[in-house]
């Protein structure tokens, strides 16, 4: 009976350390279980800060390329504006052209009146003194309206190097417009990355948390 009683109770002692056994693994498992639900509450709350970031990037884009398409229209109707302008330049300086002949064939008509002026000049000193006041007219008109066509092609190369500005300026806004879209194009899909992550992280973070129960 003393064996049997020693025996009995070297089993129940065995049996009593195989549950502190069992109890420590358990506790162990609790403790491991916490710590991986922390780490999931941790990672979905960075998951939140960062797509939140995201999407305050992507509405900063997007407003960006609302104003870049804004800036391309005013340089459009800007660049159209020149355009007028060089037509109109262009029609002047026709017009200026045409006048200018028109005082050319007046001055070389001018002109052979004078000669005749000078060869009739014995017959009338009052004719030489009309026709030498008719050439110096014909001559001021002449030097005017050579002025008037300088300035005109002045007024109409400042237009053009306008015009090219303004086309550099387009392309420009073109060019960053396209890259906002891009960034925003991809700030979109590494949002839905996120949100899947963040949704596969609930997942594991649910199944975990079945396990444990």
């Amino acid at each position: 009976q003393a064996a049997a009683a020693q025996a009995a109770q070297a089993r129940a002692e065995a049996e009593a350390d195989d549950c502190r056994t069992a109890l420590g693994r358990a506790r162990d498992d609790a403790e491991r279980a916490c710590a991986a639900e922390r780490r999931a509450k941790t990672a979905q709350a960075k998951a939140e800060s960062e797509r939140a970031a995201a999407e305050d990037r992507g509405e900063k884009l997007r407003a960006a390329a609302t104003e870049a398409e804004v800036a391309m229209v005013e340089a459009q109707e800007e660049s159209a504006a020149t355009r007028a302008a060089n037509e109109e330049a262009e029609a002047a300086l026709a017009a200026l052209r045409s006048k200018l002949r028109d005082v050319a064939a007046e001055a070389a008509a001018t002109n052979d009146e004078l000669r005749e002026a000078v060869a009739l000049r014995a017959e009338s000193d009052a004719r030489e003194e009309h026709e030498r006041s008719a050439h110096q007219s014909a001559s001021e008109a002449r030097d005017e309206m050579s002025a008037s066509l300088q300035r005109a092609l002045a007024q109409l190369e400042e237009a053009r190097r306008r015009e090219a500005a303004l086309q550099d300026e387009g392309e420009r806004l073109r060019a960053a417009l396209a890259d906002a879209v891009g960034q925003a194009a991809v700030f979109e899909d590494a949002e839905e990355e996120e949100e899947k992550d963040g949704d596969s992280a609930a997942r594991q973070s649910d199944d975990e948390e079945g396990a444990d129960a």
